[in-house]
């Protein structure tokens, strides 16, 4: 939960703090905060109360795949912990995809990457060949009604 420092008195030795949701957006104009930043940390505020999904389980998860496969990439064997995560083979949309050592793999940030970007690449080659058939396609059509 984010708090927010919104007020203080030195000579009291006091201040005063929002939590999260608790700021509504008038309170900035009757701080000492200047105007460029009380519409920054507006913006900011109003991106800390967004709701995201988190998974619970990820971190053990994490953790018991690292120690099943000794703290190493399954890929490329690189031993540098904070560099590792555990993927898992089967998305937990699917009953199959239980966070268990089973259905996970750890692989370093770097093949993660490179998978990613290998996976960009194949649906970009996809729609490349799909714009250069139609391409084809258009032009016989074209040339055949000339």
């Amino acid at each position: 939960m984010a708090c927010y420092i919104i007020g203080d008195d030195p000579g009291n030795l006091t201040f005063k703090v929002a939590v999260d949701d608790a700021l509504p957006t008038f309170e900035y104009a009757e701080t000492s905060i200047s105007h460029p930043i009380a519409e920054v940390s507006d913006a900011r505020h109003a991106y800390l109360t967004a709701t995201v999904k988190v998974r619970l389980y990820q971190r053990a998860f994490r953790e018991k795949v690292l120690d099943a496969y000794k703290s190493q990439c399954s890929f490329c064997r690189l031993k540098h912990r904070e560099l590792l995560d555990a993927a898992s083979h089967r998305s937990d949309n699917f009953p199959e995809g239980k966070p268990v050592i089973e259905n996970g793999i750890s692989l370093c940030k770097y093949i993660i990457l490179l998978m990613t970007v290998l996976s960009w690449a194949s649906h970009l080659i996809t729609l490349f060949m799909f714009a250069k058939i139609f391409w084809k396609r258009k032009m016989v059509l074209f040339c055949n009604m000339a």
